[in-house]
């Protein structure tokens, strides 16, 4: 049922994948239950303040190198660079933040990018650790 749900929320994941993460994102509970083994408040509003300023001017301390995954179907990516681009100059305002940032966006992927492109996040996590 939760690998149903998974494939329903994700049309781009097969059943296979769909049935191994449901199988390692769940855990049985005493009175025998499967339950989603996450936190259920992974999903609340933040109960502080998002200020975009104060995160910008944090970003802006940092002195590792950074790396930025967007997946170009994810609705955080629609959101910045839907509707002609409307977000375009805010999305750039926030990378300019990091002194030292490789980006790279995931073609036909949504947000979800580690279950759409498992491998290929993988490779380029790697990549950058070993740079």
């Amino acid at each position: 049922e939760f690998a149903q749900r998974l494939m329903r929320d994700n049309p781009r994941l097969k059943a296979e994948r769909a049935a191994f993460i449901a199988e390692h994102f769940s855990m049985r509970r005493e009175d025998g239950r499967i339950i989603y083994a996450a936190d259920p408040c992974h999903r609340m509003a933040n109960p502080v303040l998002y200020r975009l300023d104060e995160a910008k001017a944090c970003w802006r301390a940092i002195t590792a190198p950074v790396l930025w995954v967007g997946a170009r179907d994810s609705y955080i990516m629609k959101a910045f660079h839907g509707a002609g681009g409307a977000n375009a100059d805010d999305y750039a305002a926030r990378l300019a933040c990091f002194r030292d940032l490789r980006e790279v966006v995931l073609e036909d992927c949504g947000h979800m990018m580690h279950h759409d492109q498992p491998a290929r996040l993988a490779a380029i996590v790697e990549d950058f650790l070993a740079a």
